[in-house]
């Protein structure tokens, strides 16, 4: 854990739409359930609940949180965290600061 500042862990789990076709167009009754059940299928989890997220401290101060699993989830700032972790906990006390969250 060099130079990890916090860590923190997802409330919730987070999925990600696969797909960016979205019409605006008149549809029957059958379209509009056969619409709803492929939007439906258009998400994906992309990290669970309980994932476990990692924060370094920007040069300007700021946190710049990560996934620690690697999707791909960086430079989350401290407004995203807050929002979506739980059980955040300073790990490095070089740089302390009262946790709200």
């Amino acid at each position: 854990m060099d130079n990890v500042y916090k860590i923190g862990y997802l409330k919730c789990d987070l999925y990600i739409n696969n797909t960016n076709d979205v019409k605006y167009r008149l549809l029957s009754e059958e379209e509009k359930v056969d619409a709803i059940e492929q939007f439906k299928l258009a998400f994906t989890l992309a990290l669970p609940k309980g994932s476990k997220f990692v924060c370094y401290k920007n040069s300007d101060g700021t946190d710049a949180w990560f996934d620690d699993v690697k999707y791909g989830l960086e430079s989350l700032n401290k407004e995203w965290a807050e929002k979506y972790l739980e059980n955040v906990e300073i790990v490095n006390y070089n740089n302390q600061e009262e946790l709200m969250y």
